[in-house]
C-alpha cells in the first residue's frame, strides 16, 4: 500500500526527476553528472511529528563528491550516499529569498491536499533545488562554496582533488587557524599526508 508521503512524491516528483534521469530508492532520488563525477541527490524528508490527520514533510538537495570523500578518509566510499552522507547539503526551501526552513503540510487523505503538496514540492525543486545542484556540482565550485561556508578542511580536500596544491594549502592554513585543539592533531596529520605542509604555523 502506498504511504501518503510517497503520493506526495509521486503527485509531483517522481515523474519529473525520472525524466531527468535520477534513479529513485525510497523518497531518495541520485544521478551521477560529469565532469567530476558529482552525485546529487533530491530526498524527500517526513517529519517525526507528523500524524494520521496531519501530514509534514521537506525537501532536501545534496551532492556528494566521491574525490572529496576519498581525499578526506571519513567512512566508506558508496555509490549510493544518502543526504546526511554529502558534503554539501541543503533544505530547498531555505534557498527561496525568504530563506525560511518551510515544512509542507498536508492531510494525508485528502487527494486534493497530497496533489497540492506534491506541486509545492516540485516547484521548490524546479526554482531552487535543480538550480543549486546545477551550480555546485563541480569541484571548483564545490571548493569555493566550502570556503564560502567556513569549510576550510572540506574546502582544501576539494583542491587536492582538482589538483590545485596551492590553494590546498592555503585553506588549511585557514583550517588550522579555525581548529579546536582537539582536532588540529588530525589536521597535522593529514597535512603530512598530502604534502601540504613543510612546517607547522610558527615553527621554523
Amino acid at each position: 500500500m502506498t504511504s501518503p508521503l510517497d503520493s506526495v512524491a509521486n503527485a509531483g516528483l517522481t515523474a519529473q526527476l525520472k525524466l531527468e534521469r535520477f534513479r529513485k530508492t525510497g523518497r531518495t532520488w541520485r544521478r551521477r553528472v560529469d565532469p567530476d563525477q558529482a552525485i546529487q541527490i533530491v530526498n524527500l524528508q517526513g517529519s517525526m511529528y507528523a500524524t494520521r490527520s496531519e501530514g509534514r514533510a521537506a525537501l532536501n538537495v545534496a551532492i556528494y563528491f566521491p574525490a572529496v570523500a576519498e581525499v578526506l578518509g571519513l567512512g566508506a566510499l558508496t555509490n549510493r550516499p544518502t543526504e546526511a552522507d554529502a558534503q554539501l547539503r541543503c533544505r530547498a526551501s531555505t534557498l527561496a529569498p525568504d530563506g525560511r526552513d518551510t515544512w509542507i503540510e498536508f492531510a494525508p487523505e485528502d487527494l486534493k491536499s497530497i496533489a497540492g503538496a506534491g506541486s509545492t514540492f516540485l516547484q521548490l525543486y524546479r526554482n531552487f533545488g535543480a538550480p543549486w545542484l546545477d551550480r555546485l556540482s563541480t569541484l571548483r565550485a564545490a571548493r569555493d562554496e566550502f570556503a564560502r561556508t567556513g569549510a576550510f578542511w572540506q574546502a582544501a580536500a576539494a583542491s587536492i582533488a582538482c589538483h590545485d596544491p596551492s590553494a590546498a594549502r592555503s585553506l588549511l592554513l585557514d583550517a588550522l587557524d579555525h581548529a579546536s585543539s582537539t582536532t588540529r592533531p588530525h589536521l597535522e596529520n593529514w597535512a603530512v599526508r598530502y604534502n601540504l605542509l613543510e612546517s607547522w604555523p610558527g615553527q621554523d
